[in-house]
């Protein structure tokens, strides 16, 4: 980030975003451009900000006052087909849950402890348009769960951007991609929450972008973290117990061991069976 107070007006009424894309036709980053620029101009001019992904680029600019509500957007995407809407919605559901007053209300005393969670948001990317999804074509209905969707029944969580602000007031950013992004997210953030601790984490908000089944995505991710959150917080013998989810063709069972959350992939449905009828007195699949 930008040291805050330094400079006066960063602010950039329209800003262009590109996706850069690798000689093999893969996305290798994103790129944000000061004002309308054109795509024969990109390679003759300097970005604003590089990053990994679309999501911290856009976070970075947010924080950085160099975007808000009112900018206007030039979205060359490529495959992401992410479009100049999505990038005002993002950012308007950035200003409702980190408005930039926050940044400026940490006190000498917020130092003094621990660094807790104050605000935590997952930032979802879908496979809409990535051959999973196909706009306008009815799905069967026992095949909507988004972890399982479609004919192929794959997952249609993509990656996962965790945005974070602490009681420290550090700004923390981490992107899960991979076929166990959820499992991995969703360790990560309770590791902020040990049981010992007494202290029971609130569902973090999902936020789903530019997808048709936006909704369900969102509701599915955040009814995994309250089953496992009611499971695992607020019962003396939560750490004898494991919770069991099927993401594609996998199954992981989730568990504690002491304070830290783990996640186990059982291979097949004898693993899964083999792992069921180990002597445990709970199971949630």
């Amino acid at each position: 980030m930008i040291n805050r107070g330094i400079f006066a007006n960063l602010y950039e009424p329209q800003v262009t975003l590109c996706e850069v894309v690798s000689e093999k036709g893969e996305n290798s980053g994103w790129s944000a451009y000061s004002g309308v620029v054109t795509i024969t101009e990109l390679h003759n001019d300097t970005p604003i900000k590089r990053a990994r992904s679309l999501v911290e680029l856009i976070a970075w600019c947010y924080f950085n006052s160099v975007i808000d509500e009112r900018t206007e957007y030039i979205v060359y995407g490529g495959k992401s087909r992410h479009t100049d809407t999505d990038m005002e919605k993002l950012v308007a559901n950035l200003a409702t849950r980190f408005p930039i007053e926050l940044l400026d209300t940490s006190r000498m005393d917020d130092y003094a402890d621990a660094a807790k969670l104050l605000v935590s948001e997952l930032i979802v990317k879908t496979a809409v348009g990535d051959g999973m999804v196909t706009t306008g074509k009815p799905v069967a209905l026992d095949r909507t769960d988004p972890f399982r969707y479609g004919p192929k029944e794959g997952s249609l969580v993509l990656a996962i951007d965790h945005l974070q602000m602490n009681s420290w007031h550090e700004l923390l950013l981490h992107r899960y991609a991979g076929n166990n992004n959820v499992l991995e997210a969703l360790c990560d953030y309770l590791k902020w929450y040990p049981p010992s601790s007494g202290i029971k984490p609130v569902v973090p908000h999902v936020y789903v972008m530019g997808a048709v089944p936006g909704n369900d995505v969102a509701c599915r991710i955040e009814g995994v973290f309250r089953e496992v959150i009611e499971r695992f917080y607020g019962e003396d013998n939560a750490f004898s117990q494991y919770y069991v989810l099927t993401i594609g063709a996998s199954h992981f069972a989730i568990t504690f061991e002491g304070d830290i959350p783990r996640y186990e992939e059982l291979s097949g449905f004898r693993a899964l069976c083999s792992y069921l009828g180990r002597p445990n007195e709970h199971s949630l699949p």
